[in-house]
């Protein structure tokens, strides 16, 4: 309802990635729910339909670049706006691309091994990510299968994850 966005021809989807206690993460594809009129009828079956929120006329065709900030992601939390400096670290990385739903794939990959780094184990998030998948199996929004992401590595490579 806002008159910027009714105006808007193109937006850049820009958000931080953060463990999330309805969809497991929440990320480029969860971003659009500000959109939504309502928000909470989402959040069934762990967000599993998030992707839908890419057919709102507020945003349908005109998103032109996705942005997922991993300057210091979480990587793990409990409960619907926790937060813990513990669980962050300097990752120092931005992801971009066209395809929202690559961009996640590849955020989530980081988020998962960072979890086994911290963890000493492979400890899953509850609930999981499922939307990122389903984004692309059930909505066909994009490319969640990582041998079909063309990931262009730039700057260092310490630390990189993936």
């Amino acid at each position: 309802s806002d008159p910027v966005f009714k105006k808007a021809t193109a937006l850049i989807n820009v958000r931080p990635m953060r463990t999330h206690a309805w969809s497991g993460v929440g990320s480029l594809i969860k971003n659009y729910i500000m959109f939504a009129k309502s928000p909470s009828s989402y959040h069934g079956d762990s967000c599993a339909d998030l992707a839908t929120l890419f057919e709102l006329p507020a945003v349908k065709g005109i998103s032109r670049l996705h942005i997922l900030v991993m300057l210091t992601p979480l990587f793990h939390g409990v409960g619907p706006h926790h937060f813990n400096k513990e669980f962050t670290w300097p990752y120092k990385g931005i992801i971009a691309g066209f395809d929202p739903v690559a961009v996640d794939s590849v955020g989530l990959r980081i988020i998962q091994a960072r979890r086994k780094e911290y963890f000493g184990e492979d400890k899953p998030l509850n609930p999981p990510a499922k939307h990122i998948l389903l984004a692309d199996t059930r909505h066909h929004l994009g490319t969640a299968d990582p041998e079909k992401i063309e990931l262009v590595k730039m700057g260092w490579q310490e630390g990189i994850l993936v």
